[in-house]
C-alpha cells in the first residue's frame, strides 16, 4: 500500500533500553496524526458525503470498494483525523473482549476483588463508553467520486501550509 497524502518515515528501533543488539524498522504512524482537516471539509462541504460503515471495516476496503484504490485510505483516514490503528468499528466480539480487557485491568490497579453490584457498574460504564466510541467510528466522511482530485490538493495543501510550533 502506498499512502497519497502521508509520508510514514520507516524508522529503526532498537531492543532493550537501546543497548546494542538487534535492530529491527518500524512504520511511524503517528508522525502525521494529527488535527483541522476538519477545516478543509467546511470550506467545500459539497465535495463530501457521510456514511455509514460496517464492523470491522477497514479504510483500505471502503477506498477499495469505492474508488477501486486501496492507496487512498489514508485520505479516508484523514478526512476523519483517525489513525491506521483505530479505525474500524469493532463487533460485539471484540467490545467483550476489550471491556474484559479494561476491568481486569481496574481490578489489578484496585488490589482487591470487587463486589458483584460494583462489578457490574464498572461494566456499565465500560460499555458505555466503548458504545460511545464505536457510534463515532462508524460514520464517516468520504470525499465524492467526481471531486477527489479536488480533495487531495485541498488537503495537500492544508498540510503543506500547516505550521507545528
Amino acid at each position: 500500500m502506498k499512502p497519497k497524502i502521508y509520508k510514514f518515515d520507516t524508522i529503526t528501533r532498537h531492543l532493550k533500553n537501546d543497548k546494542p543488539g538487534e535492530i529491527f524498522k518500524v512504520r511511524d504512524y503517528f508522525q502525521w496524526y494529527h488535527t483541522g482537516i476538519e477545516n478543509v471539509i467546511n470550506e467545500n462541504k459539497g465535495y463530501y458525503f457521510v456514511t455509514n460503515r460496517y464492523e470491522n471495516e477497514r479504510s483500505e476496503v471502503i477506498t477499495y470498494n469505492l474508488f477501486e484504490d486501496e492507496n487512498l485510505s489514508d485520505v479516508l483516514l484523514a478526512l476523519n483525523n483517525d489513525v491506521y490503528l483505530w479505525d474500524a468499528p469493532y463487533d460485539n466480539d471484540t467490545r467483550d473482549i476489550i471491556a474484559d480487557n479494561k476491568f481486569k485491568y481496574i481490578e489489578k490497579l484496585n488490589k482487591q476483588p470487587f463486589i458483584d453490584y460494583t462489578k457490574e457498574k464498572y461494566y456499565e460504564r465500560i460499555y458505555a463508553q466503548l458504545d460511545a466510541f464505536n457510534d463515532r467510528q462508524k460514520l464517516i466522511v468520504l470525499p465524492k467520486f467526481k471531486d477527489l482530485n479536488r480533495v487531495l490538493r485541498s488537503i495537500k495543501e492544508y498540510l503543506n501550509n500547516r505550521k507545528v510550533y
